[in-house]
């Protein structure tokens, strides 16, 4: 740890500045062939031909943008600021200069991140695509998303994900799970849970990681805390409503009260974790829980075999679906802890994304569309011990047995002849 003081003369950016800016803590991470020096918050240009002590700040950066140099202004010198103008992924559209009102730099993207339209100034700062920098040392074009380095070009990582055994339906290269429009890849944190349930969020993917708080005398009290991946999902102090996120945004929210929330709750109840002849226990998969929500989307579609309103809700009566009167699905919620004690909350916070993600999506098309699926469209039944539901109506359907623990799927000659 160090501090100093020190007067920028002349940066990169050939801003003529004289801020006199106080550093702490300068240890030095990277420098590219630019000469450019990275610090946490701090952007150092250093020299050529020279040591490091001659590097001079050139951005201070802010959460919404950065300070470079300093500029007159009614006589005096003052921080210069700029600001950026973000879209909803958080893309960098435009720089903005505040001391004159004027836009530095305006960048336009592919759905990819690859820049197809750049104005002027692309020179001033490089952080852009979901805020995130762009290295073109060499010709190279890649952002630095600090956990992995990924190529806008191919819309791939270089790496695999550290927890790709936990999303094996994805590519372990794959940015955003192939959305890009609609998801965004902060920089590969995961969420971190203490034994109590109290949890937070933070980059890296250790499997423990330690924090000290204060306790009640002002002792200091060391809490270690497990990662339990990239999603989350925290219900509200009432139990109502769930608040799904993946890393740090939050990417949908259900409210257990209306029809999709009823139908995200049969899901889990109907999902699960499943324990084969062996005593292994597994949750059901992303797929599986596809096939399940396609059999209520089905089924809803078929009042006259199947009653119901129009409504998820009144299509799951006790007469078709045992799991009505489970404390699953009249109190999601009250499972939480239970399930996180017996399977762990990584297993628990991984099917409740997949429960969110069958219950928000049309299922049958995702089937059809995604997984191959032509019968998607006529599934009515399934099981996880072989039950045949329609018994001697029955027609079996062909599904991918390696991607979900149902054994049997089915459809019924009496609605689909």
């Amino acid at each position: 740890m160090s501090t100093g003081y020190q007067i920028i003369e002349q940066d990169k950016l050939h801003f003529v500045t004289f801020l006199v800016v106080r550093w702490i803590d300068n240890h030095y991470d990277v420098i590219d062939e630019d000469t450019w020096l990275y610090d946490d918050n701090y952007d150092y240009s250093i020299w050529r031909n020279t040591d490091m002590d001659a590097a001079s700040l050139a951005r201070l950066k802010t959460p919404e943008g950065y300070i470079a140099g300093s500029v007159r202004l009614s006589g005096r010198w003052v921080a210069n600021h700029f600001y950026y103008r973000k879209d909803h992924l958080g893309n960098n559209r435009e720089v903005w200069r505040a001391s004159n009102n004027s836009v530095i730099q305006r960048t336009q993207y592919n759905a990819s991140g690859l820049p197809w339209y750049e104005s002027e100034g692309q020179h001033m700062q490089p952080y852009k695509y979901g805020g995130k920098e762009f290295d073109r040392m060499h010709g190279l074009d890649w952002y630095d998303f600090h956990a992995r380095m990924q190529d806008p070009v191919l819309q791939r990582f270089h790496t695999m994900d550290p927890m790709v055994e936990e999303y094996y339906s994805v590519s372990p290269y794959a940015y955003c799970g192939n959305n890009p429009v609609n998801r965004i890849d902060p920089d590969g944190k995961d969420w971190y849970e203490d034994e109590n349930g109290n949890a937070f969020w933070q980059e890296g993917d250790d499997e423990t990681v330690t924090r000290t708080h204060t306790g009640e005398n002002g002792e200091s009290i060391t809490i270690e805390y497990k990662n339990v991946g990239q999603y989350y999902t925290i219900p509200t102090f009432d139990n109502s409503t769930l608040l799904h996120f993946d890393q740090s945004n939050i990417i949908g929210v259900t409210e257990l009260d209306s029809d999709i929330g009823k139908k995200y709750s049969m899901l889990a109840a109907e999902g699960g974790w499943i324990k084969d002849n062996n005593g292994t226990v597994q949750r059901e998969t992303l797929y599986g829980l596809y096939i399940i929500g396609a059999s209520m989307e089905n089924r809803l579609n078929n009042p006259k075999f199947f009653p119901n309103s129009g409504t998820f809700e009144s299509l799951f009566s006790p007469e078709q679906y045992n799991a009505a009167n489970h404390s699953t699905y009249k109190n999601l919620p009250s499972k939480f802890s239970q399930w996180k004690n017996w399977y762990g909350t990584k297993d628990v916070m991984g099917y409740l994304n997949a429960v969110y993600s069958a219950s928000v999506n049309n299922c049958v098309n995702i089937l059809q569309s995604k997984y191959g699926f032509v019968d998607a469209n006529k599934i009515l039944g399934y099981s996880h011990n072989g039950y045949i539901v329609f018994q001697r109506l029955s027609l079996p359907l062909q599904y991918d047995k390696s991607k979900t623990l149902l054994k049997s799927v089915e459809t019924s000659r009496n609605v689909f002849p």
